[in-house]
């Protein structure tokens, strides 16, 4: 039960370490 949680928090952490988040949200503001 943790492993897909872990998986999903990795995503998170890596978009936001990637800065995709920024981007993407940059253009849909």
């Amino acid at each position: 039960m943790q492993k897909p949680r872990m998986k999903k928090y990795t995503l998170t952490q890596w978009l936001s370490d990637s800065g995709l988040g920024d981007r993407l949200r940059e253009p849909l503001l």
